[in-house]
């Protein structure tokens, strides 16, 4: 017992001088946290009940900690589920494509499920997939196929739909994910997980779910501006809760709440309106140009904290910062 109780003291030691301090963060400013990884960036998803980035690598599920200053990316779990695969659909049979790489994973409540998509490629090539985990297997992975010739599509698609970016119901019963056209149309795939059918919504995107409603992105052909939307998940009549009217960089939810984020700010969906939390003016400021790569949400100790990759340029020198705040 003596020897169990050193070790686990060491252990935590270790880990501790590994991973350096953790920082704290704020409701008023944001905070400097870490480097930014601009080379995994659009491999990473966070985790929502604890601020740790994920993303798939070999064969397994690796994390960091956001809030460490010194972060190291540490083994979560073994993750190739059986039908870890592309289907794609040929003339009398059905190919199956072993997956390149993962992104947009998402946990289902009572993380017995995950979502996530599969990828081709660096390209929009791919599909989704949604693996049991205690069972190791994948249980719906949507199939592809290549795109006709004619008419002409965009060439970084070589499919006929692919989909992406999955995510879950609050209760776990329904997966959402965007259908991109190879004729450069996008819809939303809204499925019943046990039941395995499906129903769409037209000309949307970037889904998510809170309180029986699906939220998305709408947007109307050969018009520049986009639209915050609403729905209830299983039909009905659609409704039109605001324009987005900055650049959109992110459309996440975080419990039973969805936010947009702007290159410009972040704002809280509530009810049929859109709440302007707080502007991120504070982290372009002194520099003379900033880009953010990428924005995540998770909670700590029950309270909501968001976090920002961002590219600046300071002269002709560019870097990579992770920032979080409290909200």
């Amino acid at each position: 017992m003596r020897f169990k109780s050193a070790a686990l003291a060491f252990f935590a030691a270790m880990l501790f001088i590994s991973c350096g301090r953790n920082v704290e963060l704020s409701k008023d400013v944001f905070t400097d946290i870490q480097e930014g990884e601009p080379s995994t960036l659009y491999l990473t998803t966070m985790l929502q009940d604890r601020p740790f980035f994920i993303r798939w690598e070999k064969g397994a599920l690796i994390e960091k900690n956001a809030l460490s200053t010194k972060p190291l990316w540490n083994r979560l779990m073994a993750f190739e589920p059986d039908g870890f695969v592309i289907r794609k659909k040929a003339a009398d049979s059905v190919m199956q494509i072993p997956a390149v790489y993962i992104e947009n994973i998402e946990f289902s409540p009572g993380n017995n499920l995950a979502a996530f998509t599969i990828k081709l490629g660096s390209s929009l090539n791919g599909s989704v997939g949604i693996a049991d985990i205690k069972a190791k297997k994948v249980i719906i992975n949507e199939e592809v196929e290549d795109r006709p010739a004619y008419p002409p599509a965009r060439m970084s698609i070589a499919i006929k739909d692919a989909f992406f970016k999955p995510v879950f119901s609050d209760d776990g019963r329904y997966v959402a994910y965007t259908r991109y056209n190879y004729l450069n149309s996008r819809h939303i795939r809204i499925r019943d997980i046990s039941a395995g059918t499906f129903n769409e919504i037209d000309d949307g995107m970037l889904p998510q779910m809170a309180g029986g409603y699906i939220y998305y992105i709408g947007y109307k052909k050969g018009v520049p501006k986009l639209m915050v939307m609403k729905r209830e998940i299983t039909g009905g009549k659609t409704v039109k809760i605001a324009d987005v009217t900055e650049n959109l960089s992110a459309f996440l939810r975080l419990k039973s709440s969805v936010y947009l984020i702007t290159t410009e700010a972040m704002y809280e969906v509530t009810g049929d309106n859109i709440e302007k939390k707080f502007d991120f003016a504070e982290i372009k400021r002194g520099k003379d140009q900033t880009e953010i790569g990428g924005a995540y949400l998770s909670s700590i100790e029950g309270a909501n904290c968001l976090f920002l990759t961002v590219k600046h340029k300071i002269r002709e020198d560019y870097r990579w910062r992770l920032y979080g705040r409290l909200f």
